[in-house]
């Protein structure tokens, strides 16, 4: 459980839906290594493409795929109804690391949360390879409209500091977007006047009194919190956690996610 609290915190996922768990065990040697020699082929074929400039930053010169494959470490196991895979190289340059994290809960749709890279050929030929070797489908999903209004509700409990919500306006082409920060001392306040689970509604009430905007009739492009920042294309970033509370809130982060996914499950986009 420590590793995945390590691999989900500080780094920005993206949202998709999976067609179910891809494994129930943590994978064999033979997947292991059907995965790592596909990931190799397309690093090699990345490597060549750009020789010149890989040659200059690497020590190492690679002349097979083979070479490259033997730097590749995977890993990969379970919890609860968690599940997640882990790839890595000794060369973090050619091969920025991959985590993949499943989650299902009861007889809801799966999600993925699939790290974001600088380099996205390379993640979708795991996604890919991933796919075929399971059997198993992964659809993008962007957040509908009610999405993060949804999520900041169920997060609420756990905001410790300042927040910041980003709408799109799209009215002027000078202004495309309106910021909005609110102190934690009101954060906290709002929290109370919402009874707890409806902050986002307190949030746009509050702001409403102050400048007779309908904020609740925007989108949010983006949310800003000391737990978790969200945006509108269906990407989420764990902000660092403290090591007290480390595993259990991390499973009940990735469990808000999902709750939320499950109220709009008619809209995902394929």
């Amino acid at each position: 459980m420590d590793q995945l609290v390590k691999y989900l915190t500080g780094n920005t996922f993206k949202v998709y839906r999976a067609s179910g768990l891809p494994f129930t065990n943590p994978l064999s040697k033979q997947d292991r290594d059907t995965i790592s020699v596909q990931l190799a082929k397309c690093l090699y074929q990345i490597y060549n493409r750009n020789r010149s400039k890989y040659d200059e930053d690497f020590v190492v010169r690679y002349n097979s795929y083979r070479a490259i494959q033997q730097e590749i470490g995977i890993t990969s196991g379970s919890f609860d109804d968690i599940q997640f895979v882990n790839i890595k190289s000794r060369n973090g340059r050619l091969l920025p690391r991959q985590t993949l994290v499943f989650s299902r809960k009861g007889d809801q749709e799966t999600i993925l949360l699939n790290r974001v890279t600088s380099n996205r050929e390379i993640n979708e030929c795991l996604l890919h390879t991933l796919q075929s070797l399971t059997n198993t489908l992964f659809v993008d999903y962007i957040f509908p409209p009610h999405f993060i209004p949804s999520l900041i509700n169920k997060l609420s409990p756990f905001f410790e500091n300042d927040l910041r919500l980003v709408y799109e306006i799209h009215q002027t082409e000078l202004l495309n977007n309106v910021e909005i920060d609110i102190d934690y001392p009101d954060v906290k306040l709002l929290r109370l006047d919402s009874s707890g689970d409806h902050l986002y509604e307190s949030i746009c009430r509050f702001m409403y009194n102050s400048s007779k905007i309908r904020f609740d009739r925007l989108s949010i492009k983006k949310f800003v919190s000391d737990v978790m920042n969200i945006c509108n294309d269906g990407r989420v970033r764990f902000n660092t956690v403290d090591v007290d509370k480390n595993e259990l809130f991390i499973l009940e982060l990735i469990g808000k996610i999902h709750s939320a996914v499950g109220e709009y499950s008619a809209k995902w986009t394929v």
